[in-house]
């Protein structure tokens, strides 16, 4: 039986009382930070080899030597790690959620990184034949998406696949820096049906992380993709004061706290790992 994780809510939002540093992304329209907590509950096997080296010059009997150093060896064999070719048994991508909202949450980044400002549109690409398979629907953008990188060499655009109520497929595509992107000419460019065109609203980004439709995705298909030039907010550590000098007059929208828990094989009660307090503001500051 191997070691499961899971998460649970919590009520613990200081960040004061229970981070040791905050991960900041910085976006145009807030500032989201992550405060972290992280507890190791084993030693790396560096950390076990150097206590293996310092046995000698503690005052020890060969007996007490004997057995400490068995513990520390039994204690290397267990964290030493089999490799194992890996194996497709995941039939949708809700089998591992862990994967599925990295993913969600990389789109995230790039919406907000590059998408939350004007003059942005969104192309709905349409089949006039319905299709249901979503490999195939991947297939034919990426034919598309030559085209027009070739036309719109310096365009900015992430393609975020997405079905139907009836499981049929379709692409919602948006773009910045394509003058000349009209209806008329993203619907030639696709050829498979109709690509219409609207300004695309900010305020739906967090639309396309639904979860709805995520157990109609087969294993190893990607929820989304983006242009070469399309780039992700860095994200960098600060400490908790550091992160509340930033955000000083600013309106907290969101709070929300996680705690990470392990339960070990050679363990009766699950394992305490971390513990993640989520906070977004606004960057409009409060008028005085």
């Amino acid at each position: 039986m191997s070691d499961h994780y899971f998460t649970t809510d919590s009520d613990k939002t200081d960040m004061k009382k229970y981070s040791k540093y905050v991960k900041v992304r910085p976006y145009s329209s807030h500032i989201e930070g992550v405060g972290v907590a992280y507890q190791r509950p084993w030693k790396t096997i560096p950390e076990l080899n150097a206590e293996i080296d310092n046995l000698k010059n503690l005052n020890l009997s060969q007996e007490e030597y004997d057995k400490r150093l068995q513990e520390l060896q039994a204690q290397i064999e267990q964290r030493r790690q089999v490799h194992k070719p890996k194996t497709k048994k995941s039939k949708v991508r809700t089998d591992n959620m862990q994967y599925l909202k990295k993913s969600q949450n990389n789109y995230m980044n790039y919406m907000y990184s590059n998408f939350d400002c004007p003059f942005c549109r969104m192309a709905t690409l349409t089949y006039a034949t319905k299709v249901y398979d979503m490999k195939i629907t991947m297939k034919n953008f990426k034919k598309f998406r030559k085209k027009f990188k070739t036309m719109f060499p310096n365009a900015v655009w992430v393609a975020y696949f997405d079905y139907h109520k009836d499981k049929s497929t379709h692409i919602h595509f948006i773009f910045k820096n394509a003058r000349g992107a009209t209806h008329d000419v993203l619907t030639k460019m696709w050829g498979l049906g109709c690509a219409y065109v609207t300004e695309f609203d900010q305020s739906r980004i967090p639309y396309f992380c639904k979860d709805e439709c995520l157990e109609w995705y087969p294993s190893n298909t990607k929820l989304f993709t983006h242009s070469q030039n399309c780039r992700k907010a860095k994200e960098f550590k600060v400490s908790v004061d550091q992160f509340e000098d930033m955000t000083k007059g600013m309106e907290c929208i969101y709070t929300g706290a996680k705690t990470l828990y392990v339960d070990k094989k050679d363990e009766v009660l699950p394992v305490k790992l971390n513990h993640f307090i989520y906070k977004k503001f606004n960057r409009k500051r409060k008028e005085d």
